[in-house]
């Protein structure tokens, strides 16, 4: 009767080597066939973007792109969720595949915001060869074209050294100490007569953005201007169905919609403290010594405490804000925002100095009475 069982097959060390060596050889070759593809569309940033990278830029995207190849200055004040982040990482990418040896570094209101600049170029980096770029890392990546892109603090101390090819400022509206953070910019790119493109939400006039812009003195910056209404679907990633639901609850605040989605400059008629003055007190570095982190509710801190609250009683929510000054050059902030339902009469006063504990205490009592 014959056997229904296969004779095994001898597996030999010389076979699975000349097996690993054929395939290792197949995928050369198409990383290969895939580098050359994507360095033969170098020479044209939107076919990067949509063969290489995968996504299709908006008209107006197309219209940034275009005025930054073709300006050494950029300014785009553009609305709240329209894409000016996503562009320019890509953007920065493909300028960072294209120029050898270019250092490119990215800058806003604080440290945290450009590491998260530099998350956003991670994420294109999976479409590419992985013969094309370094491993990356959380404030800086490095290309085998000897280019880099770095994220810096907003520090002009830390950006004043080294030799710039091209610096990308987000936020330019809400950063603080903006002239002097611009003026260590542009001597970086003394020597390269590198390109700087700022990109920003409108905020306070009183500020250097405001100035790229608008003023006669910056009238090397090419500057475009995007609003809701152009980055509404399907031309834009906005949907239509919640602004309409956020421009009726800003019905009470209208300069915040037109911060915020027409990319206007509105300063509120009613407001107690300008915005010039409130974004001169972002916790960063410079000021600081550090950037301010909120506190992790998991560690104990000793120090010296110091306690704020603000009752506000017509659109906003209070405010209960702690600093800890353990010394002169690290402090620590905590932010909390209890019910809108707990307003306090304008008669009554808070001491001048109190513990965290006492702070708290005012508040839950503040909330009970109110009720």
């Amino acid at each position: 009767m014959r056997s229904l069982s296969k004779k095994s097959r001898t597996l030999r060390q010389t076979d699975v080597l000349r097996e690993r060596s054929t395939t290792k050889a197949q995928e050369a070759v198409a990383m290969k066939i895939l580098e050359e593809k994507t360095l033969g569309l170098s020479s044209d940033p939107v076919q990067f973007f949509r063969q290489v990278v995968g996504f299709e830029p908006t008209s107006y995207q197309k219209d940034f792109v275009k005025l930054f190849v073709e300006n050494q200055f950029t300014a785009g004040r553009w609305c709240r969720q329209s894409g000016k982040s996503w562009i320019m990482a890509a953007l920065l990418l493909w300028y960072a595949l294209t120029r050898s040896d270019s250092y490119i570094a990215l800058v806003g209101p604080s440290w945290r915001q450009t590491k998260l600049n530099i998350r956003r170029i991670s994420y294109f980096l999976r479409r590419l060869p992985a013969t094309m770029y370094l491993k990356p890392q959380k404030t800086r990546l490095a290309f085998p074209n000897g280019s880099v892109i770095e994220a810096f603090p907003n520090n002009p101390d830390t950006i004043r050294g080294p030799t710039l090819h091209c610096v990308w400022w987000d936020e330019g509206n809400f950063t603080p100490n903006d002239g002097d953070l611009y003026d260590a910019i542009l001597f970086t790119l003394g020597t390269t007569d590198g390109k700087l493109a700022c990109t920003s939400t409108p905020w306070n006039t009183d500020s250097l953005f405001w100035k790229m812009c608008n003023h006669k003195d910056f009238s090397d910056f090419a500057r475009l201007h995007v609003t809701w209404q152009q980055a509404l679907e399907p031309n834009g990633p906005l949907k239509k169905n919640i602004l309409e639901k956020i421009r009726k609850q800003f019905g009470e605040d209208p300069a915040r919609w037109r911060r915020e989605m027409e990319a206007e400059w509105a300063e509120d008629e009613d407001v107690w403290l300008p915005q010039s003055l409130i974004v001169s007190c972002v916790g960063i570095a410079k000021s600081c010594g550090e950037d301010l982190q909120p506190f992790d509710p998991e560690k104990t801190y000793d120090g010296e405490f110091f306690g704020g609250l603000d009752l506000a009683q017509v659109r906003d929510s209070r405010m209960r804000q702690t600093l800890n000054w353990p010394n002169e050059k690290k402090r620590e902030m905590r932010e909390t925002s209890p019910s809108k339902s707990s307003a306090r009469s304008s008669d009554e006063t808070l001491p001048q100095t109190q513990s965290v504990s006492e702070v708290s205490f005012l508040a839950t009592w503040t909330s009970a009475k109110s009720g």
